[in-house]
C-alpha cells in the first residue's frame, strides 16, 4: 500500500512537473478529482489603461460579427452611429444580448471593456 501511495504521489509530479494538467488546484485534496482552476480576467492597473489599444482589441474581439471596425453591417449591426448611451454599450459589451451577442465581462478587464465602448462611441455616424 505504501509503494502505491509513492506511485501514485511520483505520477502527480510527473504530471504537475509536465503540465499535462494545467489549471489544476495544486491545493487539492488528493483523493478529490481534480478540479479546474477558475481564472479571472487579468487586471489592468490604470497606467496600462493608457496602453489599451481600443481598434486592435476591437480588431481581436468584434470584428468577426460587426465589420469594417464597426463601420459596417457585418453578422452583427453597424456599430457607427449607435444610438445607444456609453453606458448601453458597456452594459452590451459586458453583459452581451442573449442568442445574439456573447457577454465579454469574464473575458476582459473593465478598462478593456470601457476602452471598447468609448471606441464604440467615437465612431462617426455616416
Amino acid at each position: 500500500m505504501k509503494a502505491t501511495a509513492t506511485l501514485l504521489l511520483a505520477a502527480g509530479a510527473l504530471i504537475t512537473a509536465t503540465g499535462s494538467l494545467a489549471n489544476t488546484d495544486p491545493h487539492a485534496d488528493p483523493g478529490e478529482a481534480a478540479q479546474p482552476v477558475q481564472t479571472q480576467p487579468a487586471e489592468t492597473s490604470p497606467a496600462d489603461a493608457a496602453e489599451i489599444d481600443p481598434k486592435n482589441l476591437f480588431a481581436k474581439n468584434c470584428t468577426w460579427c460587426h465589420a469594417g471596425f464597426g463601420m459596417e453591417q457585418g453578422k452583427g449591426p453597424k456599430l457607427a452611429g449607435t444610438t445607444l448611451s456609453a453606458k448601453g454599450v458597456y452594459n452590451r459589451i459586458a453583459n452581451g444580448l442573449s442568442g445574439a451577442m456573447p457577454a465579454y465581462k469574464k473575458l476582459l478587464s473593465e478598462q478593456e471593456i470601457q476602452a471598447l465602448t468609448d471606441y464604440v462611441k467615437s465612431l462617426p455616424a455616416n
